[in-house]
């Protein structure tokens, strides 16, 4: 039977101003969900926690996998090497608002590799060599974080 439980992620950085859902929410076949994600901005920690039932599937890795851009656009602190998922439990679409004033979307998905590890990705993040950059404007100037954590959390420290 599908089980309704409270998935916890955090993005922690004193440069966001505020997260909000960005509307899409997928998960896995016949498993219940109640968006839109929990979000209580505490700066410099936004606390989001998405309520879905967890089985993983190859088609929810793969729509995370079409809608980030692929392995290039996609990171995971706690992946085991992995560059991309192979099988997710659910993801969701958020916008992270800047203290600068810009925005960026970005999605956050939930593995199962024996611990419910987190990935995010997105056209902003770039991972390369194992290392993930979530790279934003402010105005015409780019703006690049990296990107660390464990395997519920994201840092992003800004170079």
């Amino acid at each position: 039977m599908a089980t309704l439980r409270d998935n916890t992620v955090t993005i922690e950085s004193s440069k966001i101003q505020s997260v909000t859902y960005a509307g899409t929410a997928v998960v896995s076949q016949g498993q219940p969900m109640e968006p839109p994600p929990m979000i209580n901005n505490q700066n410099p920690t936004q606390v989001i926690t998405f309520k879905a039932g967890r089985h993983k599937t190859y088609e929810v890795a793969d729509g995370f996998n079409a809608v980030c851009g692929g392995a290039s656009h996609e990171f995971c602190p706690s992946s085991l090497g992995a560059v991309e998922p192979d099988e997710l439990n659910f993801y969701f679409s958020i916008k992270i608002n800047w203290a600068w004033g810009s925005s960026t979307e970005l999605y956050l998905g939930q593995g199962n590799n024996g611990n419910n590890n987190w990935w995010i990705g997105g056209n902003s993040v770039q991972t390369v060599n194992g290392q993930g950059r979530l790279v934003v404007l402010d105005g015409d100037k780019p703006r690049t974080f990296i990107l660390s954590g464990g395997i519920s959390s994201f840092v992003l420290s800004e170079l």
